[in-house]
């Protein structure tokens, strides 16, 4: 069977009126979601799903995070999800209230596609100051790493990591990347200035799809929106 998979870090919802009108657009099967937000009894995950009639799950990583709101990852598809979990990545005890000490979790999904189970996961792993190596994010990845199968499974979303770092070096150990080229960037659209660390160009590559190796792939894309700071990925997964 043949999917298109897409992920993106849809900055908290800033700009929701462009994050949908690009989802519609972009027809995806099974969307990857990051930096999801609680907001008015309901989260910018769910009134997105809605607006696309997609089934979701999401799971909140952090309830109080230092943006002050409960924030998390998403999956939406558009079949049947027919189990989901979160995962934490990193615990509670090692938060000492900045960005790279956050819990972050990976969310887990079963979906069923024409009678064919796959694992689809979303993962937002911590932030390090201009993106540098990270005990943290390593812990992470070490977690993240015992968690996936090795068959029929798909990995999404924003690992604030460059392609050429000892944490990615791992995934791709275990999975595929569906970028052969890891030369465009994803990251930023508008400007950024946090602890010192100020960028104005896109010029980072952050986000990333992998899938297991008995997945075959093709067309990977940067998509362009500017719905978020991040740019939306996707590809074509053939899956047996």
């Amino acid at each position: 069977m043949k999917l298109k998979v897409l992920s993106w870090n849809i900055w908290q919802g800033n700009k929701l009126d462009l994050i949908i009108e690009f989802l519609k657009n972009a027809k995806a099967d099974i969307i990857a979601l990051q930096e999801v937000i609680e907001k008015d009894d309901t989260n910018t995950a769910a009134i997105i799903a809605e607006a696309l009639g997609y089934k979701l799950v999401y799971y909140p990583a952090i309830q109080e995070n230092t943006f002050g709101v409960p924030q998390g990852n998403a999956i939406l598809s558009k079949y049947p999800i027919i189990e989901s979990k979160p995962h934490l990545l990193s615990d509670i005890s090692l938060y000492v209230n900045t960005p790279e000490s956050e819990p972050r979790i990976a969310v887990e999904t079963t979906i069923r596609v024409n009678g064919v189970s796959i694992k689809v996961f979303s993962v937002h792993l911590a932030y390090s100051h201009a993106f540098g190596p990270s005990r943290m994010r390593d812990l992470q990845i070490d977690n993240l790493l015992k968690l996936l199968p090795h068959s029929r499974t798909i990995l999404m979303g924003d690992f604030n990591s460059y392609p050429d770092s000892k944490s990615l070096e791992k995934v791709s150990d275990v999975m595929k990347n569906t970028d052969t080229k890891l030369t465009e960037p994803t990251w930023t659209i508008y400007p950024f200035d946090y602890g010192e660390f100020r960028e104005t160009e896109l010029r980072h590559r952050l986000d990333y799809i992998y899938v297991s190796k008995d997945v075959h792939v093709e067309n990977f894309r940067v998509e362009q929106s500017r719905g978020s700071d991040h740019l939306p990925i996707s590809a074509i997964a053939h899956v047996k």
